[in-house]
């Protein structure tokens, strides 16, 4: 083989990971949910092997699509090694270079990142991406959500 071409379908899972319940996600199998609820016209991904991988991974043939046909590419289905759940070790994991260790998540409080006045209110810290102050406190806050807005791109 001279060429080859990874498809790399984000967010569209096919069969269930072992540690899916750890991450409130028991029975996600997103393409065969799709397919269970929908008529898919996918005549190209089939032929590259996507229901072959999807019976492969869970044992059952997608719904409402064809069990069999002529397989004109490679396919597999894989058991992660990486501890966690997300997109950037599982890439890396597809690399070839799994993340072994656990990476840290976002809380689950809003905002997840609140800034902090610092130096008497002429600076603030730990606001990473959008509005600092989501619900200014004082004024000095609204001020700060006016300066740091999004003016769009010129």
């Amino acid at each position: 083989m001279s060429r080859a071409f990874v498809l790399v379908m984000d967010s569209l899972g096919i069969g269930g990971a072992a540690d899916a319940e750890k991450y409130g996600d028991a029975g996600a199998d997103t393409l065969r949910h799709i397919a269970a609820t929908r008529a898919l016209d996918i005549p190209n991904l089939m032929r590259l092997g996507l229901g072959a991988a999807a019976h492969l991974s869970s044992g059952k043939a997608l719904p409402g699509l064809p069990a069999s046909g002529k397989i004109s590419g490679a396919y597999g289905a894989a058991r992660e090694k990486r501890l966690g759940k997300d997109t950037p070790s599982g890439h890396w994991e597809m690399a070839g270079v799994p993340v072994i260790t656990e990476w840290g998540y976002f809380p689950r409080t809003e905002p997840c990142f609140p800034a902090a006045l610092t130096n008497a209110g002429h600076g603030f810290t730990q606001s990473l991406i959008g509005t600092p102050f989501p619900i200014p406190q004082n004024g000095l806050e609204a001020i700060w959500n006016h300066l740091t807005r999004y003016r769009g791109l010129s």
